[in-house]
């Protein structure tokens, strides 16, 4: 991961301290797990039949396999390693906020892979992974003193629109999707059941409250090209 930076930005990269270094090399392994994620994501919801209704596999809310059950481990096993990264550069690498959307996201994928309930939530949430390389790009771009191109402003649009579709309309239909299917929810097991609910709730907060944040950059961004 550390060879992204002089391949990417040679220039950029040579001049970052040793603090901003480990950041950019941090969020090279995140961009990567975001990419994996939402392309397994993607194939399971578009490509593969086992979260269809129509298909008789059982309840959608208990469906699972082996597969899913390996990756969501894969993907916790990147939150934990995160999380780890987090704590020892705090607040360096993210502030509260994203030790909590961490820990939230680590338990949650714990007790899914534990019971092998509710992949079809998890892998909703993890399809919301595909606004973060743009992020990250922004990032990458501001850390390389480029936020006066039409790359940072073109990024800054994309994080917009794939915010507003993967973190928030997407999650308007996730908390619909279990209200439809209620009286399979309810049968999960207690912990499950309430860790599901306040994760869930928790993830939609942060993702609004993050959604005001790019909504307000890419105003002040788009308004500086004006002047």
């Amino acid at each position: 991961m550390k060879a992204y930076g002089p391949v990417l930005f040679p220039n950029a990269y040579t001049k970052l301290s040793d603090k901003d270094r480990v950041e950019w090399n941090n969020r090279a392994i995140s961009f990567t797990h975001a990419v994996v994620a939402t392309l397994v994501a993607g194939y399971l919801f578009f490509v593969s039949d086992l979260f269809r209704e129509e298909v008789a596999y059982g309840p959608v809310v208990f469906r699972s396999t082996i597969f899913t059950q390996f990756f969501l481990g894969v993907s916790n096993g990147y939150f934990i390693t995160d999380m780890a990264m987090l704590l020892k550069y705090y607040p360096n690498l993210g502030e509260i906020e994203f030790v909590v959307h961490h820990a939230v996201s680590i338990i949650s994928l714990f007790l899914a892979v534990h019971s092998g309930y509710a992949h079809i939530y998890l892998y909703t949430v993890l399809l919301s992974e595909s606004t973060t390389p743009f992020i990250n790009i922004r990032w990458y771009l501001a850390a390389a003193d480029m936020k006066k191109t039409r790359a940072y402003t073109i990024n800054g649009i994309a994080l917009f629109v794939s915010w507003l579709i993967a973190r928030i309309v997407l999650f308007v239909y996730l908390f619909a999707h279990m209200y439809w299917h209620y009286d399979e929810v309810i049968e999960i097991d207690t912990i499950g059941y309430y860790f599901m609910f306040f994760s869930t709730s928790v993830f939609a907060v942060m993702n609004l409250y993050w959604f005001e944040k790019i909504a307000r950059g890419l105003i002040k961004v788009l308004k500086s090209k004006e002047t």
